[in-house]
């Protein structure tokens, strides 16, 4: 009889590991959701402040002669900011 006591107790002790676990995986969700409302929350200013295209805020960069402009335009840009502009 008191070996069934103890049997109960350790698979007890065994179901421990599973809510850690289900636990910090509930927390990096979390972590995941916050992180993208707070960029959908930045993104208006970040287009206005570097003017930049929509496909350049969806991170699809642009190929060419194209993507050197934008890159230079960004380089002025935190020049600019630098300087105190």
């Amino acid at each position: 009889m008191l070996e069934a006591a103890d049997t109960s107790r350790m698979s007890r002790g065994t179901a421990s590991p599973t809510w850690l676990v289900v636990s910090l995986a509930c927390a990096g969700q979390f972590l995941v959701v916050l992180d993208v409302s707070v960029v959908n929350v930045a993104l208006p200013s970040m287009r206005a402040d570097l003017d930049l295209s929509s496909l350049l805020l969806l991170g699809v960069p642009p190929l060419g002669e194209g993507g050197e402009r934008v890159r230079h335009r960004l380089r002025r840009v935190h020049a600019a900011r630098r300087a105190g502009r």
